[in-house]
């Protein structure tokens, strides 16, 4: 840092104003964050009821800024006595600065350990902490009303041409503790959101872009879906569900979008668990099975998506994961998993008509055991933690499997 700490200091003091969001919670806190502040500095407390508020309160506030910069922190947070002069000497040049550690307790984090690029502004290394020409941030429209209001002012600031440089020695604590803003965030959320149990893999169709197909391995004991399988009236099970997520506009995601339950693991054929989906060009979602130690086949089911046919395309041996053939039983805890489309891969030519899946069988037993087709077994065969093979899968004809 140059020598000029007291120049640096009277800037601060004549050009700068903090605005905090604050949800109205935990006051404590919001005493130790203004307590953190240099004497004499202007702050304005954005306050609001929520998230629903924040950009309301934010931009409220802004609009009452009459600094040439303004200082973003949290309500919940501190800053040590040369945060903000590191900061503005960080500024010179630029558009603003942000402070390149977080702090959580003892736990340091860097924030971003590259140069400002736009082209490569992510959530992973945006900061939402931020000293800013308060012109700029009215020219971007402030905060919106979007789930992470912060950083995507952030990504606007540099999307429109401004930059922001780090600021290394500028030290900043952050809290995150669930209080204040977080608190009222969770509040929110399970008032307006919903939970569902295991959400576990998904998958854009190729062929709609805004349409993203997703599973949830359990259903939070639903009778229907914890029904057993007829076939298997002892064992028990869970179908899950499968969804789709089709939004108004992928590229823009706040614009909303219609969640649809398509199936809820009452229909036959009984999926026991959905674990791992692809979503193929064809038409057809491709659903593999993780039963667990279970004695339940773990199969390769599939989906229609035209008219919600379901089909079993593939299953594990009986002869290996059926207990009751005790001189070959391998185990009951079997799985496939990672199906990926490789058809553009193993296509022969333009007259092969067939598609090609590539998935992994995952064979939880010693790999001795597992791989009885070794013969005879490899001499490091022992140092293998678990069984398993790649396999690759040909559909010769999708008319003729529904």
């Amino acid at each position: 840092m140059h020598n000029d700490i007291a120049a640096h200091k009277a800037n601060v003091l004549r050009h700068v104003t903090v605005v905090m969001p604050w949800g109205g919670e935990k006051e404590h806190l919001l005493r130790d964050a203004i307590r953190s502040l240099p004497r004499g500095i202007r702050f304005v407390i954005a306050k609001n009821a929520g998230k629903h508020e924040m950009a309301t309160a934010f931009n409220a506030a802004i609009e009452s800024v009459r600094t040439k910069y303004t200082f973003i922190m949290g309500a919940d947070d501190v800053i040590d006595s040369k945060t903000l002069w590191r900061l503005w000497e960080a500024a010179i040049g630029a558009d603003g600065a942000y402070p390149w550690m977080l702090v959580f307790g003892d736990k340091r984090y860097r924030m971003l350990a590259e140069p400002w690029c736009p082209r490569r502004l992510q959530d992973a290394n945006l900061c939402g902490v931020m000293l800013v020409k308060t012109d700029a941030i009215r020219s971007v429209g402030g905060y919106r009303d979007v789930a992470i209001e912060d950083w995507d002012m952030t990504y606007r600031l540099g999307q429109a041409g401004y930059r922001l440089n780090p600021a290394p020695l500028a030290r900043y604590g952050y809290r995150q503790q669930r209080d204040g803003l977080h608190r009222s965030t969770i509040r929110e959320a399970n008032k307006l959101g919903m939970e569902l149990a295991r959400v576990e893999d998904g998958h854009f169709d190729p062929k709609k872009p805004n349409d993203y197909y997703f599973v949830t391995t359990e259903s939070n004991k639903d009778p229907k879906a914890t029904a057993p399988n007829p076939a298997t009236p002892t064992v028990s099970r869970d179908g899950g569900a499968l969804w789709r997520l089709r939004f108004v506009d992928v590229n823009n995601p706040t614009k909303g979008g219609t969640l649809t339950m398509l199936l809820d693991g009452s229909e036959a054929p009984y999926l026991s668990k959905p674990d791992n989906i692809v979503v193929d060009d064809a038409g057809n979602v491709l659903i593999q099975e993780d039963p667990g130690n279970n004695a339940l086949l773990a199969r390769v089911v599939s989906y229609r998506i035209s008219d919600g046919k379901l089909a079993t395309i593939a299953k594990f041996k009986d002869t290996y994961f059926n207990s009751a053939n005790t001189t070959t039983f391998i185990t009951q805890d079997e799985e496939s998993s990672g199906i990926v489309d490789v058809t553009s891969y193993l296509r022969t030519g333009a007259s092969d008509k067939a598609k090609y899946y590539m998935m992994v069988a995952q064979v939880h037993a010693s790999a001795a055991k597992s791989r009885p087709d070794l013969v005879p077994a490899p001499a490091d065969i022992a140092n293998a933690i678990e069984g398993g093979q790649w396999y690759v899968m040909k559909i010769n004809d999708w008319s003729s499997i529904y």
